[in-house]
């Protein structure tokens, strides 16, 4: 059960993260985007079960995928984010002349820091996120089939004697 949980999650949650990776590129949706990444334990958790990919889940389950699929997304999207922010800082800036530059020892040194940044802090700490809201997710899922099930239950009584 558990590999078919984190293999989907993991692959969904990598397609997801390289676009919003490409999201954090635009100046103004970069929020929106940043935001989303919190959410993307719940639309992996809702896609999986609305099209029946997996049957009855528990809160557990939603939060494994919730965590498995929020630090892939953030994995993708610093490999998508940091190559292109690398181009811009050393053909589209220089041209620009918007900032001072400082030569290629200033970028190098802030990706190097920016990914050990990505994977220690921010892919951990969006996976703890993903994982509370994947858990939510599951626990609505839960609730709703329970009600659904109690909902069904008919009882016939005959009068007759």
């Amino acid at each position: 059960m558990m590999n078919t949980l984190i293999k989907p999650s993991a692959v969904l949650g990598a397609i997801l993260g390289a676009a919003l990776g490409i999201i954090l590129l635009i100046p103004f949706l970069n929020v929106l985007g940043f935001l989303a990444f919190m959410l993307i334990g719940v639309g992996i958790v809702w896609y999986l079960k609305h099209y029946s990919f997996i049957g009855i889940i528990t809160v557990k389950d939603g939060a494994i995928m919730g965590a498995v699929s929020g630090f892939c997304a953030t994995i993708a999207a610093s490999l998508i984010y940091l190559p292109f922010n690398i181009i811009y800082w050393f053909f589209i800036s220089p041209a620009l002349k918007t900032n001072t530059w400082h030569g290629p020892n200033m970028v190098f040194s802030y990706i190097f820091i920016s990914i050990i940044l990505v994977l220690t802090a921010i892919a951990p700490m969006l996976a703890l996120f993903n994982a509370l809201s994947g858990m939510a997710a599951a626990f609505m899922y839960k609730k709703i089939e329970n009600q659904q099930i109690e909902g069904q239950t008919e009882f016939i009584i005959d009068d007759t004697i």
